[in-house]
């Protein structure tokens, strides 16, 4: 990632916090959603989206997007904890209990 791209991205990111933050979950969304597609490769914007759609109570939306940051970075502990609670909210205890087999040894280490 070039140094202007880096720039671009840290700066969405910003923006997404600082609009969490205020409760602008409509500006948090779409900031995060622009560093996503600055890099698609990395999981925070993701978790940003997640934990935003969590706040506004769309837990099967923030789930998908606990789940695509986990598909970039799969012991990321905030998804883990996102998809955790996610599932629980959704019923599904068995997922729930798999995710958390995941996220133990993540916080051992």
């Amino acid at each position: 990632m070039t140094d202007a791209l880096f720039e671009r991205y840290k700066e969405a990111l910003r923006r997404g916090h600082v609009a969490s933050q205020r409760g602008r979950f409509d500006e948090a969304l779409d900031a995060y959603g622009d560093a996503a597609k600055v890099a698609p490769d990395r999981a925070l914007p993701l978790v940003g989206i997640g934990l935003v759609l969590t706040r506004l109570g769309k837990s099967s939306e923030a789930l998908s997007a606990f789940d695509l940051a986990l598909d970039r970075s799969p012991t990321d502990e905030t998804a883990l904890r996102g998809r955790i609670d996610m599932l629980l909210a959704l019923g599904d205890r068995s997922r729930a209990a798999e995710t958390l087999d995941r996220l133990v040894p993540v916080l051992e280490s």
